[in-house]
């Protein structure tokens, strides 16, 4: 893997246990209880700032990263 497709690899990782990494478009909203997300998926919204997977593989629910 070279560094110009470290995003796109890790926006395609699963590891057996749903995306671990994804990036959505800056008007697409958050998914919210959808499957197919692993447990700590980061999601990227730009624009917006980053999401934590705090749900299951079955039933996402993400968490925005604040900064203390």
């Amino acid at each position: 893997m070279s560094a110009h497709n470290l995003i796109a690899e890790l926006n395609a990782a699963s590891n057996g246990a749903g995306k671990v990494f994804a990036i959505i478009d800056a008007g697409a909203t958050v998914p919210s209880s959808a499957p197919g997300f692993a447990i700590g998926c980061l999601l990227i919204k730009p624009g917006d700032g980053a999401y934590l997977n705090k749900g299951t593989l079955a039933s996402c629910n993400f968490t925005k990263i604040t900064q203390a």
